[in-house]
């Protein structure tokens, strides 16, 4: 292997034990008897082994790198601290102003639209209407109301960011929710450890099965 970083003298010796394995699994065809079972457990215990082995080397060497990445990090981390608490102090101004003009011009839109609306209906009333307003009175009436607009800066982007927060989680939609597997597990777990059979389970929305997995010891 060029530029290997694993030691060639290993990577030898563990490609030789690589080969002898797949031959060997190559003549396990299918396991219907014990003695079958015991050809394949074997061959399949030899080749975990042979892959932790590996992974053992690749640990040796890898393990230094993940120590000193972990320490940059750790620096990184430390070096930044201070300007990552006023970056998070000046985003908190700048967002509350921003929402607080948002809302604001939401409330004039909305009070614009509804002048709109009493107008055109305060206009569709005097034409039925002999003592309605005169046509001057009902022109000024109808006049839309200034709305204003978001502010900017010459650097800087506004985005709506739409967030949420949990109230009542039985309350939220099925179709909003997604079954959690470590609590289905943990559950299983549970159930088995107190005695149960797997026929004797029922949830809504699983079907629960066993399998016997032969291992490596």
């Amino acid at each position: 292997m060029t530029n290997a970083v694993i030691p060639a003298d290993f990577e030898s010796a563990w490609l030789a034990e690589r080969g002898d394995l797949l031959a060997r699994a190559a003549t396990v065809a299918d396991v219907n008897d014990d003695y079958s079972l015991e050809v394949a457990g074997e061959v399949q215990t030899a080749i975990s082994k042979a892959v932790k082995k590996l992974e053992a080397e690749r640990k040796s060497i890898t393990a230094p790198l993940d120590d000193a990445k972990k320490q940059i990090m750790a620096q990184e981390k430390k070096l930044a601290a201070p300007l990552n608490a006023e970056l998070a102090r000046l985003k908190s101004l700048t967002s509350a102003y921003a929402t607080e003009c948002a809302r604001r011009i939401e409330e004039e839109r909305r009070a614009a639209e509804l002048a709109e609306r009493r107008a055109a209906e305060a206009a569709l009333a005097a034409e039925d209407n002999p003592f309605a307003p005169s046509p001057d009175a009902q022109t000024v009436f109808a006049q839309p109301l200034p709305v204003s607009s978001m502010p900017k800066t010459s650097v800087n982007r506004m985005v709506e960011r739409w967030d949420f927060a949990i109230l009542d989680a039985n309350a939220v939609p099925r179709e909003l929710c997604s079954p959690d597997e470590k609590k289905i597990r943990a559950f299983l777990a549970s159930k088995k450890a107190e005695g149960y059979k797997v026929d004797q389970l029922v949830v809504n929305g699983l079907r629960i099965s066993a399998t016997v997995q032969v291992q490596s010891r």
